[in-house]
């Protein structure tokens, strides 16, 4: 088990608190969990001596991108979560998250909509294209769930409030002018979507817009779009980036679980 740092931002310590007091109580490896978290209201004395106590960084900061702060947070861990308030952990979600992503390739990003109380599925959906609009504002949505898929999915874009990988991809993101998928896409690295949702939200989360107007690498925008099908001329995007899927007959590898298969 490599070390992990998980990282969040919330409004208040309040907020915050029983999400970081799950994630450890649910991890396989406690003593190999890292917090940061950065908070928009700062924490109160008691507060914060119990995170001192609990040995949680806390960070006072209105800038919800909270990667941006990586570089303060960062003690060497293997791997990063880039995780929300609301997220609900399974017993062992470091292992099996650490083990779905040696599945995929070391220099891959884990990520995707994971499924809340509301979903109709209890699956994890990729993170697709909704629109274009005139004013090159990419909408997202999630895309396709993969339910009972039997792996990871490639995948075009990112999920802010789920987001796993290696260290070396948030030292990138602490300090590039790019959105996080094209700087994925630049340096190469494999967006895939997570296949069994280990983590799940209390509530739905909302996808960020992302505006490509001005983009500081106009290039490598330009053939991140002819990569994955986008018409920027004319504000169109392909079946793939609307279902999230890319496979040739835009489905999900799946296989029904036998004891799903005779209910």
């Amino acid at each position: 088990m490599e070390r992990l740092l998980f990282l969040l931002h919330g409004d208040s310590y309040e907020q915050v608190r029983p999400c970081l007091q799950e994630a450890v109580r649910t991890a396989s490896v406690p003593d190999r969990l890292s917090i940061g978290a950065t908070l928009s209201a700062p924490p109160d004395e008691q507060e914060a001596a119990e995170a001192e106590a609990a040995g949680w960084q806390l960070q006072v900061s209105d800038d919800t991108r909270v990667y941006r702060a990586f570089p303060e947070f960062w003690q060497g861990e293997t791997y990063v979560l880039l995780g929300d308030p609301g997220i609900c952990f399974t017993p062992s979600w470091d292992r099996q998250l650490q083990y779905y992503l040696r599945e995929t390739g070391e220099k891959t990003l884990m990520t995707g909509v994971l499924p809340w109380g509301g979903s109709t599925v209890d699956a994890v959906c990729p993170v697709a294209g909704e629109s274009l609009t005139e004013d090159l504002t990419l909408h997202l949505t999630a895309g396709v769930p993969l339910r009972y898929a039997v792996e990871a999915h490639k995948g075009a874009f990112l999920n802010p409030a789920f987001l796993f990988g290696q260290a070396a991809f948030f030292q990138l993101a602490a300090v590039t002018d790019l959105p996080l998928f094209l700087e994925a896409y630049r340096e190469r690295w494999q967006i895939m979507t997570l296949r069994t949702p280990v983590l799940r939200m209390q509530y739905a989360t909302h996808l960020p817009r992302v505006s490509l107007a001005d983009c500081p690498d106009p290039e490598i925008l330009s053939d991140f779009a002819r990569h994955f099908g986008i018409d920027m001329e004319n504000r169109k995007l392909s079946p793939e980036i609307r279902e999230g899927i890319f496979t040739s007959d835009l489905q999900v590898r799946g296989k029904v679980p036998f004891t799903v298969k005779v209910q």
